[in-house]
C-alpha cells in the first residue's frame, strides 16, 4: 500500500509487528480500543478523513480528540508530534497485563535514544498481573 494509491496507506491493515509463532504466547497484551484508535486519528486528521481511514460512518471528532496527543495511545510502539530542532521531554504511559509467564521481567530500551531513562522494566507476578509504567524520554 502507499499513500498515492491507498486513501488509508499504512494506517489502513496495521503496524505489521504481529510474529505468528509467538503470538499464541504473546507475554505483555497492551490494551488499545477502537474508541483509543478514532481518538489518536482525530488528533492528527479532520473527521472526514478520519471516517474514510475508519470505515465507519458514525464517528465523529470532538474537541477533545483534537487536544489529544499520539502519546496516548495504550500500544507498544510510541509516537509523539514533535517540532523540528525542538529540545523535548516526553512521558509515555502504558498499561499491560502479563498472561505469560507468571513470574518474569520484561525489558525494553531504544539504541536510537540516547538518554538513562528511557530505559523501561516490568518485573510481574501472580499477584500483579496488569502494570502500569511510564517511559520518559
Amino acid at each position: 500500500m502507499s499513500a498515492t494509491t491507498s486513501l488509508g496507506a499504512e494506517l489502513a491493515y496495521g503496524s505489521g509487528y504481529i510474529n505468528p509463532l509467538k503470538a499464541v504466547d504473546p507475554g505483555l497484551v497492551y490494551e488499545a480500543r477502537k474508541e483509543d484508535c478514532i481518538k489518536l486519528l482525530c488528533s492528527i486528521y479532520d473527521e472526514y478523513t478520519v471516517i474514510l481511514i475508519s470505515g465507519d460512518d458514525s464517528v465523529t471528532c470532538s474537541d477533545g480528540h483534537k487536544k489529544s496527543s499520539p502519546t496516548n495511545l495504550n500500544y507498544p510502539s510510541m509516537a509523539a508530534a514533535l517540532g523540528a530542532n525542538t529540545p523535548f521531554i516526553l512521558s509515555f504511559r502504558r498499561t499491560v497485563t502479563n498472561v505469560g509467564v507468571a513470574k518474569s521481567t520484561d525489558k525494553a530500551k531504544s539504541p536510537q535514544v540516547q538518554n538513562s531513562k528511557s530505559k523501561w522494566c516490568l518485573k510481574s507476578s501472580p499477584l500483579r498481573p496488569s502494570m502500569r509504567k511510564n517511559l520518559s524520554i
